[in-house]
């Protein structure tokens, strides 16, 4: 039995409470400011004339080059006091994290080995079909297998982020990165559904994506303080673009563009901007839905996502997050191994034989057998609390 307390990491300040002394001892030299960044000195100055208060200046009279030279000078105090002690706390947090991670394999133990066996033979499954298969593809440029197997290799690599948070406690991030998965394996559908028109469409639209970034990229330069991607490189991409636009259509430019032909309005006619959902809808994976929206609330910064956490014990809503947990394992266990299944089914099908339809067969046992065991995980835990 499972004991109350001592179940969640907490992050604690065990230290000594550091006083930077704002105003005290201050000296002629620090007047020396190099500070590059205008904006960031007037936003410090604002900061600083807000929160400071005392008798002995007048805050008015304070200027914007004295105070940023006096921050720099505390600062640099305060690191060199404060590093060698916060390096043996977190030398001591590492220890106790090995430990947690103990315990998190003693709570979900079964369900994480076999979620990560489907991970590893997923690995396995795309590296033999790839090499098994690649010549004839390339030979039929068939851009359906092309799709389908960076597709399933990206998935094995997000699965296998998911094991890594879940067995160290991070339930919310593993739901985060859920999330992206269950995008893959609608997509993969909707590729297998459709063909090679719409594989090729989807393929090419890395060039629309890869335009519209280093436009954004090159409008925040100078905040940035980088350098700018060379106009012959966007217009080499702009000449892409419009031939793309010329071949597919000018709706082919919006975020799904690839997908619009087969997507139908309700009123019969073309698609011509449609959304994440509506592909899922298509491809009748949209049960998974609430689950979805679930998951980004990990991701975006609703406040819905700071009050609710799958991290969180039963009613503890009112706890604010801040590390790992034991709690809410199941969903992204079971949700990732489903997704897993799909994205390895519709790999294996799309060119199959008599072993890869053993295999896909086989894996949806061992789906069966993943889910039975994080729902006994979560129904031990649950138990634990309420006794």
């Amino acid at each position: 039995m499972l004991k109350k307390g001592n179940d969640t990491n907490l992050y604690l300040f065990k230290g000594p409470i550091w006083n930077l002394n704002f105003m005290d001892n201050i000296d002629p030299e620090y007047f020396n400011v190099d500070s590059k960044d205008p904006i960031l000195n007037d936003l410090f100055f604002q900061i600083v004339r807000n929160a400071i208060k005392t008798e002995d200046f007048e805050i008015n009279e304070i200027s914007p080059e004295f105070m940023l030279s006096y921050l720099d000078k505390k600062s640099d105090e305060f690191l060199k006091e404060v590093i060698p002690e916060e390096l043996k706390m977190l030398r001591q947090f590492r220890g106790e994290q090995n430990r947690f991670r103990k315990r998190i394999r003693e709570i979900w133990g079964e369900g994480l080995e076999l979620l990560e066996l489907l991970n590893w033979i997923s690995y396995e499954i795309g590296a033999d079909f790839n090499q098994q298969e690649r010549q004839n593809a390339a030979e039929t440029n068939d851009f359906v297998f092309e799709s389908l197997t960076h597709i399933h290799g990206r998935a094995c690599q997000t699965s296998r982020e998911v094991v890594v948070l879940l067995e160290n406690g991070f339930a919310a991030g593993a739901n985060a990165r859920w999330r992206t998965l269950h995008e893959l394996a609608v997509t993969a559908f909707f590729i297998k559904k459709h063909g090679q028109v719409i594989a090729e469409r989807y393929m090419n639209h890395f060039h629309i994506d890869s335009l519209k970034g280093m436009r954004q990229y090159n409008e925040h330069i100078e905040e940035l303080n980088y350098e700018r991607y060379p106009d012959e490189d966007l217009e080499k991409l702009e000449q892409i673009r419009d031939q793309l636009k010329e071949k597919y259509g000018d709706e082919y430019v919006n975020d799904f563009g690839w997908a619009s032909p087969v997507l139908l309005n309700k009123d019969g006619t073309t698609n011509k901007n449609p959304n994440f959902s509506v592909i899922e809808k298509d491809v009748e994976i949209d049960h998974l839905r609430p689950f979805y929206r679930l998951a980004s609330h990990s991701v975006h910064a609703h406040s819905k996502g700071l009050i609710f956490n799958i991290s969180n014990k039963l009613n503890s809503e009112r706890v604010i997050s801040a590390g790992s947990t034991i709690f809410g394992l199941a969903d992204p266990g079971q949700l990732t191994a489903i997704s897993l299944m799909q994205i390895n089914t519709v790999l294996l099908c799309s060119r199959p034989t008599a072993t890869r339809l053993v295999y896909a067969k086989a894996m949806q046992k061992l789906l069966q057998k993943i889910k039975d065991e994080f729902m006994k995980s979560h129904n031990r835990l649950e138990n634990s609390q309420t006794d």
